[in-house]
């Protein structure tokens, strides 16, 4: 009866768990695992890398903007004008663009990327140019 019960009882075989010629499985776990804790934080460092870049070349740009903003209104610059700017490795274009509306002089100064539309940066500010006495500045076209 024994040799009976014995011979009912389905063996197990766990060839799934050990391959003979290859890996068990926990260590294909283990070894996922210690890539994956290497992987993940060399994502996220890498990704605050580039934002990082990012967020320089927004400062660098308003930085830019500003100075020429300055330099408009101190001396009275009232015209449009494009150049390029270069600093290091960076080329960024800079446009000052003047509107004159109403006795108001609009000032807009914008810093793009050389071969981009869309400006990384863009200031306006408003001038007075007529009052009752005359002209405040000079309009240059």
């Amino acid at each position: 009866m024994k040799n009976f019960q014995h011979s009912i009882t389905p063996k197990i075989h766990y060839s799934f768990l050990k391959d003979p010629h290859g890996h068990t499985l926990v260590e294909t776990l283990v070894a996922s695992a210690i890539l994956l804790s290497v992987l993940i934080p060399a994502t996220l460092i890498l990704g605050k890398l580039t934002l990082s870049q990012q967020h320089h070349d927004l400062i660098v740009a308003t930085q830019l903007a500003r100075e020429e903003m300055e330099r408009t209104v101190a001396e009275a610059r009232y015209h449009d004008e494009e150049q390029q700017v270069a600093l290091g490795k960076k080329h960024l274009r800079l446009v000052r663009d003047i509107q004159e509306q109403s006795g108001l002089l609009e000032i807009r100064i914008c810093v793009f990327k050389l071969r981009q539309a869309k400006p990384l940066v863009e200031i306006k500010t408003l001038r007075v140019v007529k009052s009752q006495f005359g002209y405040a500045g000079i309009i240059q076209n």
